[in-house]
């Protein structure tokens, strides 16, 4: 009996494994990420900034700067989490780009237009500014590791 090349062998699994419907679950399981932290950053900004809850005073008595500069990396990782998981669906580099662009500056813009009705909180073009500098921050990070793994192959 002939033996298959191991080199034939792998690229034939590589294909069948191409081939290979993914469930509707499983699509959308690279998707929870970040969806998950898009669900933290709504909970975490519909927490009134009007001194009345103790239980979160630790995150109440922040001082403003703090607050603005922890948009930077909770953006960054969302950037980062949506362009892995539209990676994950073969979105091109371009495509992948400009999605995660959309979603993730759109989010913080409406995330911005939804503390106007938390109690004791207000829109911010600042916190924006923080938002696209993390975004940008993530995407760089994401291409540099994406351009390092396609070096070591």
């Amino acid at each position: 009996m002939h033996e298959m090349n191991p080199v034939k062998k792998l690229e034939r699994v590589k294909v069948h494994r191409k081939n290979v419907k993914i469930s509707g679950f499983s699509k959308l399981s690279h998707y929870l990420p970040p969806l998950i932290l898009m669900a933290l950053i709504f909970v975490m900004s519909s927490i009134p900034m009007d001194g009345k809850s103790e239980r979160l005073k630790f995150m109440t008595d922040l001082a403003p700067t703090v607050q603005n500069i922890l948009h930077i990396p909770v953006f960054d990782l969302l950037a980062y989490l949506w362009l892995r998981s539209l990676a994950k669906h073969g979105f091109s580099r371009i495509q992948k780009l400009i999605s995660t662009m959309i979603i993730t500056v759109g989010y913080g813009i409406l995330d911005e237009v939804h503390q106007l009705f938390v109690p004791g909180r207000y829109a911010s073009l600042s916190d924006v500014v923080m938002n696209i500098l993390g975004i940008t921050i993530g995407i760089i990070i994401f291409l540099q590791l994406e351009r390092r793994l396609k070096l070591r192959r």
